[in-house]
């Protein structure tokens, strides 16, 4: 059996439509165009499951049980956060509790639609907010997609030395240079 290469391939296939009547030869294009695009839609459509599936695992180095000491409006206090993938890895779900009893949720997870990451975060003091996510080596930083109008919020998961995390959250009105007004350095357990 000849194995040949996509040029050699592509050359003979070529070769054999310049071979045919015009109205075959457009036939024969419609055809394998046609054909193509089902190699491509089944691509696309294994890359995005790939990327579900790999959630977990491309925030693999948040995964654990870690403590943290931070400062908020100069108060400072600690803070314990568990991180643990759900749903066969399509998701992770960090739980952030504070000294003072501040308590919140946070899903991240990618949506296939927009092929992007997503969290969305509840706090216990009921609030809900849905952020758009960029993922890069050792760090997802969201950006809040439901802020209020004229404010811009952001939320930064970093991989510190090593065990560590940087949890960062910043915020300010729109169009000005955000301050951070939290900053907690976990330490995993």
């Amino acid at each position: 059996m000849t194995v040949l290469s996509a040029k050699s391939l592509r050359t003979r296939l070529f070769a054999l439509i310049s071979q045919l009547s015009d109205m075959k030869k457009a036939q024969s294009l419609l055809i394998f165009a046609f054909f193509l695009s089902f190699h491509f839609q089944a691509y696309s459509q294994q890359t995005q499951e790939a990327q579900l599936v790999l959630v977990a695992q491309n925030l693999s180095w948040m995964i654990g049980n870690w403590q943290g000491d931070g400062q908020q409006g100069g108060i400072s206090y600690s803070s314990s956060l568990l991180v643990k993938g759900d749903l066969d890895g399509t998701v992770v779900i960090a739980d952030r509790d504070t000294t003072g009893g501040f308590k919140e949720a946070i899903l991240i997870g990618f949506d296939k639609g927009s092929s992007k990451y997503v969290a969305t975060v509840f706090d216990s003091q009921k609030h809900i907010a849905l952020f758009g996510c960029d993922l890069s080596s050792g760090q997802i930083a969201c950006s809040q997609l439901t802020a209020p109008s004229g404010f811009q919020s952001k939320r930064t998961l970093r991989l510190g030395d090593p065990n560590t995390i940087v949890f960062t959250i910043e915020g300010g009105k729109t169009g000005e240079q955000m301050a951070k007004t939290i900053e907690i350095t976990y330490h995993k357990k």
